[in-house]
């Protein structure tokens, strides 16, 4: 089922995301993955699709505060990406 803000369903099959806050970092993680995909870019959320030495990785902006984190979670969840890494500077800086 397509999810209603990832834009994302269970047929990406990904079981890692990398999570970080602003959209133009998900350029920074596509350097490290390889047969890179754009996927979609709703609101805060872009995506791509890599694979990291033969596992499938997401790459997916979250925005700022915890409540967008926690849709991206909760929706990343659903579509079966069980491993969920926020990455980025801290927000305290």
């Amino acid at each position: 089922m397509l999810q209603p803000h990832i834009h994302l369903d269970d047929s990406i099959q990904a079981p890692c995301a990398l999570m970080p806050g602003d959209p133009k970092r998900v350029d920074v993680i596509a350097r490290f993955l390889d047969h890179v995909q754009e996927l979609t870019f709703n609101r805060e959320y872009r995506s791509i699709l890599g694979e990291y030495k033969g596992m499938k990785v997401i790459g997916i902006s979250t925005g700022m505060g915890g409540s967008s984190v926690a849709i991206a979670v909760e929706e990343l969840n659903k579509i079966g990406t069980r491993i969920q890494m926020r990455v980025g500077s801290a927000g305290a800086m």
